[in-house]
């Protein structure tokens, strides 16, 4: 008898090349934007493999209990997944602007260290100027938690938007391909690089457990690479800074 996970993987299998094209959607509007900040990130894009889904799923289905196949949409909102790993840390704010701009955001949870918060932040015609700014001074206030307990991790659910519609002609097969993406729930990751790839590791090592069980020794290692990249961390903030005022100061000069 097929399980109710098998299902759920099974109806998704045929959209996997669906997914993965919404995700290089995103990922390349991320990447113009960012450029055009001028703000180094890597960008990298991926459908979810449902052999990851089913893993994932009968993981959590161990407390969650899923009923439904709805019930399991809670925990399948990364089909369409973008990373966003910033050369230079501490700029997930600067980012989270950027994403404003360019979806429609559904939600952003933090996470980190301390408990994962949740910020509903829906920029829609209806939104006040004030929310909006008590919205952002909310994140700003984990965000500044978060780094003193070393972790940083965003991931903001967004879609495309009706602009995505922009531009499409009249037939209904193309237009009913492109409002379907543009409804298409992504999650964004954004991370310092060098988190990233420690996140990576760690998530291998203790999660995963591709490797067996994690030692004690290894486990230290683990956290010994932790703290240094988060020295290495203050210090390109620190050089990211200087480099920022040496170039206001040169700008005056030339005024």
């Amino acid at each position: 008898m097929v399980s109710l996970i098998e299902q759920f993987v099974q109806r998704y299998e045929p959209n996997v090349g669906f997914h993965a094209q919404v995700a290089s959607l995103v990922a390349a509007r991320c990447r113009s934007a960012l450029e055009r900040h001028k703000m180094p990130a890597l960008v990298t894009w991926r459908a979810k493999r449902p052999d990851r889904l089913a893993e994932k799923l009968k993981k959590r289905n161990k407390y969650r209990n899923y009923a439904t196949e709805a019930d399991m949409h809670i925990d399948a909102m990364d089909l369409s997944g973008v990373r966003i790993a910033l050369y230079y840390p501490f700029q997930e704010e600067e980012v989270m602007l950027l994403l404003e701009e360019l979806f429609l955001v559904r939600d952003v949870k933090i996470h980190g260290d301390i408990a994962a918060a949740t910020l509903m932040m829906l920029p829609t015609s209806s939104s006040s100027s004030s929310s909006s700014t008590t919205q952002r001074e909310g994140l700003k206030k984990i965000m500044f938690e978060n780094r003193a307990s070393g972790y940083r991790a965003i991931h903001a659910h967004v879609e495309l938007g009706p602009e995505h519609l922009a531009g499409e002609d009249d037939d209904r097969s193309n237009r009913a391909a492109a409002a379907a993406a543009a409804a298409a729930l992504v999650e964004i990751q954004i991370t310092s690089l060098a988190m990233h790839v420690w996140s990576e590791v760690e998530h291998d090592l203790v999660y995963k457990a591709r490797y067996g069980t994690a030692t004690l020794d290894e486990l230290q290692i683990l956290h010994g690479v932790h703290g240094s990249i988060r020295s290495a961390e203050a210090l390109l903030h620190q050089l990211r800074t200087s480099m920022a005022t040496r170039f206001q100061v040169d700008t005056k000069a030339k005024l």
